[in-house]
């Protein structure tokens, strides 16, 4: 084994692994080889997704996929950023590179393998680095969402752009740095209806998935336990093996513990001897689109006429002949889309490409900071995703800090920029929102605004405020008489289904049912009835949920067709804000967004289509928003290594997250400097390798909101200890 001295792995009930080490060197060693151990095939698919490599394994079918992904050129930038990373980071991924390669050639194969008759290549280094570009991939703003935001603008116009993509909802803005909100415009009027609703048979389309995640801290002079207290809930998508791999590990000048992304070492998010750390997205728009006259293979900027250069990829496909992706870029970025009517080419300009820098560094300095001050100084070194980062120390502190790199320009990622426009400065860290650290602070972010009135804008919209509205509420609730919490109440709102801002557009419908007398028609007695029985609380027995689901999806879908041409009403529910869009037009309606401006008419014809939909017995919402969890192979017929079915619970907009394939990824609560009694929790299991005992095996106390400590100290370590293997030289 690549180990200098012996390493212990002990292994909890759980099958979470608790590592020691004589060196750190031996520490990520051992890391690499227990989580290859556990995960391997899914840390392989990873690199094979974020390379443009998974049509080589799985077929013709991910040739889209794969062409998508190269135009990002990651394994060039993994590359450069390893070639220029300092020597401690060089070290660090070797070393769990090493573990990781060592577990491959020692353990048994994955079935994953065995099936698709495939090995494994040797993981390098710069694998982990890749992975982590994975991740900012996710959390940024889509450069394609872009595009389709400014042909909503060139198509509808300005006016109308926002009213499809509002900043805010005033009435539950709650911005994260405790600033005052400030006034938020009215919706706008818009031109008119393009066409009649009432007769239009319009699906529900798919709704912008709840992009995002709920933390919270609350400093020490606002607890019962005179002890700083985190909460993070990351919203990721759903699948087995799920993205989270819990780890416990220790070696002189380091002790960690938390939740690492597959494929990545040390702890993305977690605690250490001191200080306990947690993000949210976001949400702003890091890379520019430019819009530039394109001629053929040339585009015109800064007054000339410059060539394309082609880059030409050959994706390898499993049995098939192999594709060119012909990848068309410039100095200043790569064409995703082209407007040929417009003559009108979109060019992705990522700062990454041309200033490649690690997204994994400042969370290796994490490993070993010691105050909510330092955990913040770390993160300014992040250049993307954006995140809303927060901390809390053992001295009983808590900070917040908006970290990564955000273009400072009018348009803010609200639509494409002129190819002539300036090359943007960017937001400083001392300017980006933030809350100093306090032991009497109390910051709440759910990826909503993270700045009041008199900050720059930051985000082309920001996702609805409705999570962090019901946080706050239920923090101030379950405060006691003197204003302090426990742990057991900060941990309770993780599993709070309640969503205010659906009860309001439940009462909106059935006051427009009332006065159109909707209400009192016989064949719309279900769903009217399911709606008065809404409480606001998006629990499985609740049929009044899903009235509420399915009419909310009908009205987006309704206005999107309504407004937008076929193409990009198709695409608008995806990009857009959606519910928020609405709700405010319900609540405040605005002049020209339905036929007539008659509303009641509006709610009429949807509580129809809805009640068409549902039929007549409306189905709870636990069975209406159930969410099976798949084997990423599923598709490809390896169906018996699927996980179990949740139940429909929490949808989008309560803190308890759980939509279509998108939900809490895991749920930790730490009580800083008390690490034994903090707890975090995944959904299925440990294992991603089908067969073993601790691939479903949190299955159940998932469901069921359970908090399980995950030991720190020695001796809490030796007392869940349940099986030991000791690497050696």
């Amino acid at each position: 084994m690549p180990v200098d001295g012996p390493v212990t792995i002990a292994r909890d009930d759980r099958g979470v692994p608790h590592v020691r080490a004589g060196s750190v060197h031996d520490l990520f060693v051992a890391e690499g080889y227990a989580m290859a151990s556990d995960r391997l095939f899914q840390m392989d698919t990873t690199r094979r997704f974020v390379y443009g490599q998974l049509a080589e394994e799985l077929g013709g079918r991910l040739v889209r996929v794969d062409r998508r992904m190269r135009r990002y050129d990651i394994r060039r930038l993994a590359t450069d950023v390893y070639a220029h990373a300092s020597p401690d980071e060089r070290a660090l991924l070797s070393a769990f590179a090493d573990g990781v390669n060592a577990a491959a050639r020692t353990q048994p194969t994955p079935p994953e393998y065995r099936a698709l008759f495939r090995n494994f290549e040797p993981w390098q280094p710069q694998d982990a680095l890749a992975v982590g570009f994975a991740t900012v991939l996710d959390l940024d703003d889509v450069p394609d969402d872009v595009v389709i935001r400014d042909w909503v603008r060139r198509e509808v116009g300005d006016r109308a752009l926002e009213a499809f993509y509002p900043l805010t909802d005033p009435r539950y803005d709650v911005p994260t740095d405790g600033a005052s909100p400030g006034p938020i415009a009215a919706l706008p009027a818009l031109g008119g209806a393009m066409g009649g609703f009432a007769d239009a048979d319009i699906m529900p389309a798919e709704e912008r998935a709840p992009v995002g995640s709920n933390g919270w801290v609350v400093g020490a002079d606002r607890t019962t336990v005179r002890r700083a207290l985190l909460a993070n809930d990351p919203h990721l998508d759903l699948g087995i093996p799920g993205i989270w791999w819990l780890f416990e590990g220790s070696a002189p000048g380091m002790h960690i513990a938390g939740a690492a992304l597959a494929g990545t070492p040390g702890v993305t998010l977690g605690h250490n001897e001191h200080l306990a750390w947690g993000v949210t997205a976001g949400e702003t728009a890091a890379m520019r689109v430019l819009k530039e006259r394109r001629d053929g293979d040339r585009v015109f900027e800064h007054g000339r006429w410059a060539p394309l250069r082609h880059r030409i990829e050959t994706i390898t496909v499993r049995f098939g002949a192999d594709v060119r992706a012909d990848i068309r870029e410039n100095d200043r970025g790569v064409v995703i889309a082209d407007d040929q009517k417009n003559h009108v080419a979109y060019i992705m300009q990522w700062r990454m490409r041309t200033h490649p820098v690690s997204t994994l560094a400042p969370f290796f300095h994490l490993l070993t900071a010691r105050t909510a001050a330092d955990g913040v100084a770390a993160m300014r070194a992040l250049p993307e995703p954006a995140l809303n980062t927060f901390f809390a120390d053992d001295d009983g502190n808590v900070a917040y800090h908006f970290a990564g790199g955000v273009p400072m320009e009018p348009a803010w990622g609200r639509w494409a920029v002129d190819g002539d426009a300036p090359e943007p400065a960017f937001l400083s860290y001392d300017a980006a929102p933030h809350v100093a650290p306090s032991r009497s602070a109390i910051v709440v972010t759910s990826n909503n605004r993270s700045s009041g009135a008199g900050s720059p804008r930051l985000a082309p919209f920001w996702p609805p405020p409705y999570r962090a509205y019901e946080v706050e509420r239920a923090l101030r609730s379950a405060a006691d008489p003197q204003g302090k919490l426990t742990p057991d109440a900060i941990a309770a709102v993780q599993r709070d289904a309640t969503s205010p801002a659906e009860a309001e557009f439940a009462s909106l419908v059935l006051a427009s049912a009332a006065r159109s007398h909707a209400a009192d028609d016989a064949s719309l007695a279900p769903i009217v009835n399911a709606l008065r029985s809404f409480d606001g609380s998006l629990v499985p027995e609740s049929r009044g949920a899903t009235a509420v689901v399915a009419l909310r999806l009908d009205m987006l879908g309704a206005l999107a067709k309504t407004h937008l041409d076929p193409t990009l009403a198709g695409e608008y529910p995806a990009t857009g804000p959606g519910f928020e869009v609405v709700l405010r037009a319900l609540r405040e309606r605005p002049h020209g967004w339905v036929t007539r401006d008659d509303y009641d008419a509006f709610v009429r014809a949807s509580l129809q289509r809805t009640q068409q939909r549902l039929g007549g017995d409306i189905p709870a919402f636990g069975s209406y928003a159930a969410q099976p969890i798949t084997h990423n192979l599923a598709a490809f017929g390896f169906t018996l290594w699927n996980g179990p079915t949740y139940p429909g619970r929490g949808g989008s907009f309560a803190p308890a997250v759980q939509w279509r394939n998108h939900a809490q990824s895991f749920r930790a609560v730490w009580i800083a400097g008390d690490w034994d009694n903090g707890t975090i929790d995944i959904g299925n299991g440990e294992s991603g390798e089908p067969g073993s005992p601790h691939y479903t095996d949190q299955a159940a106390a998932w469901v069921q909101f359970a908090r399980t400590p995950l030991p720190f100290t020695d001796k809490a370590v030796q007392d869940a200890t349940r099986a030991t293997l000791t690497l050696t030289h």
